[in-house]
């Protein structure tokens, strides 16, 4: 450390790079100098030496300060702290400004090759609790990535303390199997499975060490012979697990692979040393494909007791065929589960049972290893739709398989047979679907006070609404997989499942898969459906009596508010009398409310149908909201979801929860870990060393909770200002409040233009491909939307959407109606342009009818000054509809299968033409370049095949000069159907910084657009975003700017 740095200089450095405030740094200096007997620093090593020592810096830190690097200190929101240590290349550990713990962050380089941001991508959808976490920020036009993994160590150095024992062993294999679940679901594998690669983290409270399998994602598929490496340095020697096949040409990586690899790992793990060694990576696979670990075949011979039920599991991973392997990993995680058990491991070594296969060696090709190349993100295969039972009986409904059938826990023997004939390959087939044949319903339909706008036209007579018949069982591992693509139309799936799809994200969030295994119930012929009968709300007459008493032929009963009448175009009666659950437990100001009444989800036939439909989707959020509440799902009374963002696109959820029976205080804060805290403002929270934080209402000694929230201390901040009563809403959304439902399963409000501002990356991350749809059905026509729906005993939709500016609640009515008419005709046409997966091509054969009975079910008009639509179907008619609708928007058409309101252009468009072109833009608030990308994207959704969208770039440096950021805010925009070139002048006026300005020509309107070469790919034109100084003499400024 150089000397000559100034003691002032260093403290000005340290302020300037963010590292503290002028504050902390007098702090600093008063205990130097109380520990030096009152002198002050006599330079600046020996300063920054004392503040390594207390902690206060890191050595990187202290390098980059004298050496005037400070850019190297910070990265977005997060300060620098070290170098991340093998096995990390180009990672550093690193905390927020107000954070307690540390993190991984990694920033991409700006020249990331596309395939390899297409796996990022892969991988950021991909989760398990025993995977890597992975989350992606965006910093003034950089992707930074960070990783949010506990503090420990890599298992190879876990292994260096010796082996470990038969119990911890097969816990291991379990978080490992679990973690690879999700890639073997998606119909991947991860292929670099390795001690090297598996992080424990340092023993919790509970006195247990996480798991984590960590992935080198912009890689894709890692390769034990393989030579490439992005993220994690290349182990030494990164064949210690490679499966024999992998002597084969060419032999890519899959999940057999994975388990054999998986099987090493174990018996390195349980006998302290790999199970062949030697000096190169082609010596180590011939072992592979020729030996026997010596501790597997003498557990053959009888010689070897100690571990055996964990060494029979290691010996049928390992197995050299790998067609003698599990199907699949449900199946070892299974077997690994019992080994957990209580005595399981010692019961296991006493009890007779069939020894697993003992890996035979396979003949030894001539050919030499192949070192394959980076496979490419492959078309997943559609899930096979859900199986129902028939209306009305009571039977239970059988759940969609998800990628694998659950498969029972049976001792490794059984789980490990002796020999194993390959499975033959599935037919391609799918489930029949049983019509039902529904009549005109009869029930009671109200009229809301005030009279209810009737449609133009008159609802249509009903036809079939559609189910599904159990599906086939499958064998374990065949079952299909969803498929993902991108550049087509969703306007038809937009409609039925997207304005439910915000719903959807809560039972993503939230729901998880119901225990136990899959049941078939017997096929049978369905009564015709009737919603059924209700029982009108006591409502006392003029005269006092009730309304109970009956009323004559021809008159109209009455349902709390509603007038109840035989009309086809009126309403139809919601299931009860709304009112609305009570807010509770949640901070004020939220953007989007989820109300749920999870206890009766997760345990009914339907809630569970849905949950397995979406399985891919829902994976271990149920576990999770376990683990974070300690609370199991089935005591959950009502979950409050409340959404706000925390910027950056990213959503910021508080849970209330409302528990069926109340708990005592002092067992929740002993199971939370948690003590008695206050706020500045002297109000009681619960907190403790996790990131959650809680907040009860009654901190007495002896009292019980009924109804508590968890979040961050932040925000159990806002609840406790609040007493964790209701919230105040603003007036548009009080309104529609009113109309929601406790007695619903679900209801949900929300302010339109929050999924595409705060809480954008909730929908990337869950449905990216309905984004921009599902923008240009709410705005800017959509001031706010309120969702409630019922799943049993019949299924009940009903959404209500406030106008927004310009539009009027009778024709956002006609809207509503006018797009849902347009679904039969678009699902034809999907047909007719797409080839559905065998998977659920029967499902998709069926869906026009399904449209169709939507459409003639659907009622429409206005109640309470609000766009209503709702309608009632069989509660089997909703996990087939909904999972209908995904699969239709992961499918790719052979061309355009859109439905538009007025005709488009097939002929490509130039940039001119695309200039000229209408578009609709509405958004409360974004950064200028947000902003931007929302213009394109509007763009990319209306221009014809075949056209070249420009990107749209910010010339920063342009920018930096004229003393405008990237994060310029832009507020209250809204155009419609006005040409781009507007669009785009209006979008730089208003984040132009002279707010004086009225006409673009004026010379005060510093920032401009123009059209131009792309300065991060040549030969491209492109939108630029510059200012009058940076284009004289560049570019040529578009007429709106002239003077």
């Amino acid at each position: 450390m150089s000397p000559r740095l100034s003691v002032n200089e260093f403290w000005n450095r340290l302020t300037e790079s963010g590292l503290a405030d002028a504050e902390r740094c007098r702090r600093w200096a008063v205990e130097y100098a109380k520990k030096n007997s009152g002198r002050p620093p006599a330079d600046s090593a020996t300063l920054a030496k004392f503040l390594i020592r207390g902690g206060a810096l890191t050595s990187y830190q202290v390098q980059c300060l004298l050496a005037g690097n400070l850019t190297d200190l910070s990265t977005g929101r997060y300060v620098l702290r070290r170098p991340a240590e093998a096995p990390w290349i180009d990672w550093f550990w690193a905390k927020q400004a107000r954070g307690r713990g540390e993190m991984l962050v990694h920033k991409q380089p700006a020249d990331t090759p596309e395939i390899a941001q297409r796996w990022l991508t892969l991988h950021l959808s991909l989760r398990s609790k025993n995977l890597q976490p992975l989350e992606s920020e965006r910093n003034e036009g950089e992707t930074l990535v960070v990783s949010r993994l506990p503090p420990g160590r890599t298992l190879a150095e876990a292994f260096a303390s010796g082996q470990w024992d038969p119990a911890r062993t097969a816990e291991l294999g379990e978080a490992v199997a679990n973690a690879l679940l999700p890639l073997h679901h998606a119909g991947y594998a991860h292929g670099g499975i390795h001690p090297e690669r598996i992080w424990i983290g340092k023993p919790t409270k509970e006195k247990t060490s996480p798991i984590l399998l960590l992935r080198d994602a912009p890689l894709g598929i890692d390769h034990p012979l393989g030579e490439r490496s992005v993220w994690l340095r290349r182990p030494e020697q990164p064949a210690l697990y490679a499966a024999p096949e992998f002597s084969l040409p060419g032999q890519p990586v899959d999940p057999l692979s994975d388990q054999y690899a998986l099987g090493c790992l174990l018996y390195q793990s349980q006998f302290g040393t790999p199970p062949f060694s030697a000096d190169n990576s082609d010596a180590l696979l011939q072992q592979h494909i020729e030996k026997v670990p010596a501790k597997l075949q003498a557990l053959a011979n009888g010689s070897e007791k100690s571990g055996s039920g964990i060494v029979r599991v290691i010996g049928h991973a390992m197995a050299k065929n790998a067609a003698a392997r599990f199907t699949n990993l449900d199946g070892m995680i299974a077997a690994l589960q019992q080994l957990q058990e209580p005595n399981e491991i010692a019961a296991a070594a006493a009890t007779p049972t069939a020894s697993a296969p003992i890996p035979t060696p396979i003949p030894t090709p001539k050919a030499p290893p192949a070192k394959p190349d980076t496979v490419v993100p492959a078309s997943r295969k559609t899930a096979s739709p859900v199986a129902e039972p028939p209306r009305h009986q009571k039977q239970p409904v059988a759940p969609v398989p998800a990628s694998a059938p659950p498969t029972q826990r049976v001792p490794p023997a059984e789980a490990s047979p002796a020999k194993q004939t390959p499975a033959a390959k599935p037919a391609a087939s799918s489930p029949e679907p049983v019509s039902k044949q529904p009549q005109a319903p009869k029930a009671l339909k109200p009229t809301p006070k005030p009279q209810a706008a009737s449609p133009a036209n008159p609802s249509p007579s009903p036809t079939p609404a559609e189910t599904n018949a159990p599906p086939k069982r499958k064998r374990a591992g065949s079952a299909g997989r969803r498929r993902k693509k991108s550049k087509k139309s969703y306007r038809g799936p937009i409609v039925i499942g997207g304005l439910g799809f915000a719903a959807m994200i809560g039972l993503i969030l939230i729901l998880g898969r119901p225990s136990g295994p899959s049941k078939q119930v017997s096929q049978t012929t369905p009564a015709p459906f009737v919603p059924t009968p209700r029982a009108p709300a006591a409502s006392p007459s003029a005269n006092g009596s009730g309304a109970g008493n009956g009323n004559s032929a021809g008159e109209n009963e009455t349902m709390g508010p509603f007038e109840l009448t035989d009309n086809e175009k009126t309403l139809w009666a919601p299931p009860s009398v709304p009112d609305p659950p009570p807010l509770e437990m949640i901070p004020g100001g939220p953007q989007m409310v989820i109300v749920l009444r999870l206890s009766d989800l997760v345990q009914s036939p339907t809630g569970q149908a849905i949950s397995n439909a979406f399985s891919q989707e829902l994976g271990d959020a149920l576990e999770n909201l376990t683990q974070r509440t300690k609370i199991p799902a089935e005591d959950i009374e009502r979950l409050t979801l409340a959404f706000d963002g925390q910027g950056e696109g990213v959503a910021s959820i508080t849970m209330g929860i409302h528990l069926q029976k109340p708990r005592p205080l002092k067992d929740l804060l002993q199971t939370w870990k948690v003590e008695i805290a206050q706020t500045p403002e002297g109000d009681p929270i619960l907190a403790g060393d996790g990131p959650d934080a809680f907040f009860v209402r009654d901190v007495s000694e002896g009292a019980m909770v009924d109804a508590f929230s968890i979040g961050s201390i932040e925000q159990m901040k806002g609840v406790a200002e609040m007493g964790g009563a209701p919230i105040p809403l603003p007036p548009q959304l009080k309104g529609l409040w009113q109309s929601a439902n406790s007695e619903a399963d679900l209801n949900l409000l929300l302010l339109p233009n929050y999924l595409f501002a705060d809480g954008r990356n909730i929908l990337k991350t869950y449905a990216p491909q309905i984004i921009g749809p599902l923008r240009e059905f709410l705005q800017p026509d959509a001031n706010g939307v309120l969702l409630v729906s019922n799943l049993e005993p019949d299924w009940y939709l009903e959404t209500r959407m406030l106008p927004g500016p310009g539009t009027t609640s009778t024709t956002l009515s006609r809207k509503m109606q006018t797009t849902v008419a347009q679904l039969p005709t678009w699902a034809e046409n999907f047909l007719v342009d797409t080839s559905p997966d065998p998977s659920w091509r029967k499902l998709a054969n069926r869906m026009p009818q399904m449209l169709r009975a939507i459409d003639r079910y659907a009622r429409y008009g206005v109640a309470e000054d609000a766009a209503t639509a709702n309608l009632y179907l069989p509660s089997e008619a909703a996990p087939n509809i909904l999972l209908a609708s995904m699969l239709a928007a992961n499918t790719l058409p052979g061309k355009a299968a859109a439905i538009a309101a007025t005709p488009m252009a097939t002929k490509a468009m130039s940039i001119e033409e695309l200039l000229e072109m209408p578009i609709s833009v509405s958004f409360d608030q974004e950064s200028l370049e947000f902003a931007g990308q929302a213009v394109i994207d509007e763009v990319k959704g209306k221009a014809p095949p075949g056209t070249t969208i420009p990107p749209y770039v910010l010339l920063g440096g342009d920018l930096q000069k004229e003393g405008i950021t990237q994060n310029q805010q832009i507020r209250d925009f809204k155009i419609k159907d006005q040409p781009l070139r507007k669009v785009l002048t209006l979008l730089v006026m208003q984040a132009n910084i002279d707010k004086s300005v009225t006409d673009a020509s004026q010379p005060q309107q510093l920032l401009v657009w123009v059209i131009g070469d792309n300065p991060n790919k040549p030969g491209e034109k492109a939108i630029l975003i510059s200012t009058r100084a940076g284009a004289e003499g560049k570019y040529e400024l578009p007429a709106e700017f002239v003077p």
